[in-house]
């Protein structure tokens, strides 16, 4: 790409890193710290014709937010017990 003047670096992120999940601590960081690093990288390799981008996708059927709402609480429910 250097070589090049020209590429394209695509992340693919999860949500966890804007709303953490309860028990994946670990996860949740390093999904983080990615996000983060991708941001810095795009500074450092802009002036060499290089794009640096993270994709958050998402798939808002009926059945995969109930899925969602469902593991939500039941963490939630974690919490409260601990």
């Amino acid at each position: 790409m250097k070589a090049e003047k020209y590429g394209r670096i695509i992340n693919i992120i999860s949500t966890s890193v804007k709303q953490p999940i309860a028990g994946l601590g670990v996860s949740n960081t390093i999904r983080a710290a990615v996000a983060n690093w991708s941001k810095t990288l795009a500074g450092e390799v802009a002036h060499l014709g290089i794009t640096v981008n993270n994709i958050l996708l998402v798939q808002q059927t009926p059945f995969v937010y109930k899925q969602f709402l469902k593991i939500k609480q039941q963490n939630q429910e974690n919490q409260l017990t601990k």
